[in-house]
């Protein structure tokens, strides 16, 4: 099968690529890939905006139809975007002085509310043609984590439900990284309200998914790198901290080039080498860093990937 990488580069926008990689213990098994993941630029009335999801099905035998769930809700999580930008836009324009303020809170449980009602659309229409043949509990069987980052005049919208992660590296603190094993200050939803308990996740399914939506906005000022990703990438043996350290001095040194002729190998080893799951990641380099890196063609973006 073939393998895809995207890599989206816009001047003004910054880089956006995606890559994926089914787990090794998926294939020796011969389960499908269980998570998803988009990246990419759009535009609402000349205005862009960049987008990250990724998505991670549960993937248990209980969550049988768990990697259409994540597809499902890469999907949702570009039709909620598209309409909170159609509300940013006229925040913006409307309202200069105080835009922030209202999108910031329109970022919360509504833009959560709105994800979780298209993704159970898409549920419920494949139900139509795809009924469930025993007692199942017809959401839960799609079951899935979901994971996003909007970028929007200078700031970083991010916010997920369930396990998934979002990392952010600073411009000054890649040095600092390669020589820490700690996590902290890495991922940027850690204690905001999304904390799960052993081997459970939240789950876009579930009755209190919008309760469970944990969120945050960054400057994007010093953000050197942001990376979206399912948890297979921080539940593999390596070291995440030193891992999205070295991908962020790779991509400033090497250029996106090799970054995308390389990171398909490197995902592969990570799995292979660690617990056998599934990842699925977003990256993004503001255009600070897309001066420094190497052009790229531009590409179609799908990638697809998880869960025990």
């Amino acid at each position: 099968m073939k393998k895809e990488w995207a890599a989206i580069s816009q001047q003004g926008c910054g880089t956006f690529l995606t890559e994926g990689i089914i787990g090794a213990n998926h294939r020796s098994r011969g389960i499908p890939c269980q998570d998803a993941s988009l990246a990419g630029v759009y535009h609402y009335r000349g205005y862009p905006y960049g987008l990250l999801i990724v998505a991670d099905g549960h993937g248990a035998t209980r969550y049988p139809r768990s990697d259409l769930g994540a597809h499902f809700a890469i999907q949702a999580g570009v039709e909620a975007a598209a309409r909170w930008i159609m509300y940013a836009v006229d925040c913006l324009e409307q309202h200069p002085d105080d835009w922030f303020t209202e999108l910031r809170n329109e970022f919360g449980q509504r833009f959560a509310r709105k994800l979780r009602q298209v993704w159970q659309r898409q549920v419920e229409e494949h139900l139509q043609d795809h009924p469930l043949t025993n007692n199942k509990d017809p959401e839960s069987v799609y079951g899935t984590t979901v994971a996003l980052a909007l970028v929007f005049q200078d700031y970083l919208f991010v916010g997920a439900i369930g396990d998934s992660k979002i990392f952010v590296i600073w411009n000054q603190q890649t040095d600092a990284l390669a020589q820490n094993n700690s996590e902290e200050g890495l991922d940027v939803l850690a204690g905001s309200g999304g904390e799960h308990l052993g081997l459970t996740t939240h789950s876009l399914a579930s009755d209190h998914a919008v309760s469970k939506w944990h969120h945050r906005v960054l400057p994007l000022v010093d953000i050197g790198l942001v990376c979206v990703t399912t948890d297979g990438l921080s539940d593999s043996l390596a070291d995440t901290r030193r891992t999205l350290a070295g991908i962020y001095q790779d991509s400033h040194s090497k250029g996106l080039d090799w970054l995308s002729r390389n990171l398909p190998g490197f995902l592969a080893r990570l799995t292979e080498e660690g617990v056998g799951d599934d990842i699925a990641t977003a990256f993004y380099l503001p255009p600070a860093k897309e001066k420094e890196l190497s052009a790229v063609k531009i590409t179609t973006a799908h990638a697809g990937a998880k869960h025990e």
